[in-house]
């Protein structure tokens, strides 16, 4: 956030932690990134090492399994309308606003 707000970039903050994203808020996030559904899973989880990570999984299931426990997504997400990035490095939001 202190990236965005250093380039005056105007941004709303989503804590889905907090408030859970709704299953066809996240598909547009993937659906509008160059990305792997995996590319969106915090693979270093607790949760994902002990039950998920060597179980074959569609990408509808783990979909839902994100949506289910919003632990598991991957951060910084930034996106707009258009496009979407997992912001790591920060700069990576170039990629949405230009």
């Amino acid at each position: 956030m202190n990236f965005l707000k250093s380039i005056k970039i105007e941004f709303e903050t989503i804590f889905y932690l907090k408030d859970s994203l709704k299953e066809n808020e996240f598909r547009k996030i993937i659906d509008n990134s160059n990305l792997k559904i995996e590319d969106f899973i915090r693979k270093q989880e607790t949760l994902w090492k002990s039950c998920l990570k060597n179980k074959i999984l569609s990408k509808n299931e783990i979909i839902n399994i994100l949506v289910n426990n919003p632990i598991l997504i991957q951060r910084p997400i930034f996106f707009s309308s258009l496009k979407s990035v997992i912001a790591i490095p920060p700069e990576k939001v170039y990629e949405v606003i230009e």
